[in-house]
């Protein structure tokens, strides 16, 4: 591997490690402002460093910081402590490997060598990704299945089969872009989005395939377990289901 071919791997992976953790807590502020704006309320907003509170923006660095210095308990009675421990790892893992696939730019051509700037340089596109969002669901099982709780195991079987059902319109959403669009690879896809269709309307998927883009946010919002697709949560009946 040339010097130029492990440089710019190495950039790749470090732009996909930083958008996978890095912007996390972004993330979580704008659901949380956005949920708020939609549901007619402040959002967070009190937690500040001195004078500065960014419009709510501390309270998801605070969360973050929380995360990372919560004891990794594991209890007395789980059974199979080894696939208990996992279970968080192989989701965490599957949903990294899914910004591995993410194109950062054109190709790059270095010496008359075009370089895919993806962190996992790879020839699946957008089957890599769809594969390591399925593999996840393992996750799920195995964390409620290892809890010997009959709580998380009834939360984790009504996630992963909200997931798989989910899953199966989204894949359909995306083969109606590949179709359109002829290539399975990201950087093909965004590179066919920048021209006009019918010269005034842009070429980006939102357009070309409407019914599909709706699929698609709709089953995001499934495979996130976001409200009203919170069933596999259950406060009333499975005390708070995955929770457990």
């Amino acid at each position: 591997m040339s010097t130029s071919t492990t440089a710019i791997l190495i950039i790749n992976i470090s732009l996909a490690a930083f958008l996978a953790v890095g912007l996390t807590p972004l993330f979580v502020w704008w659901e949380r402002r956005i949920s708020a704006f939609m549901q007619d309320r402040t959002g967070p907003n009190r937690c500040n460093i001195g004078p500065l509170r960014l419009g709510g923006l501390i309270q998801s660095f605070a969360d973050m910081l929380k995360l990372i210095f919560k004891e990794d308990f594991t209890p007395a009675h789980i059974k199979y402590k080894f696939l208990f421990s996992i279970a968080p790892a192989l989701v965490f893992i599957c949903s990294f490997l899914t910004f591995a696939t993410i194109p950062f730019a054109d190709n790059l051509v270095i010496d008359g060598k075009a370089h895919i700037m993806q962190a996992v340089p790879n020839e699946l596109g957008i089957m890599w990704f769809l594969a390591f969002a399925g593999l996840s669901i393992y996750g799920i099982i195995l964390g409620g299945y290892s809890s010997n709780s009959k709580y998380g195991l009834l939360g984790s079987i009504r996630a992963a089969a909200q997931v798989i059902s989910y899953e199966a319109a989204m894949v359909l959403a995306v083969i109606s872009m590949i179709l359109s669009y002829g290539s399975i690879h990201l950087t093909d896809i965004v590179n066919a989005q920048q021209g006009t269709f019918f010269g005034i309307i842009p070429m980006w998927g939102i357009f070309i395939q409407p019914i599909a883009a709706i699929i698609f946010i709709v089953c995001s919002f499934a495979e996130t377990n976001r409200a009203p697709f919170d069933i596999a949560e259950g406060e009333s009946e499975i005390v708070a289901g995955y929770h457990t």
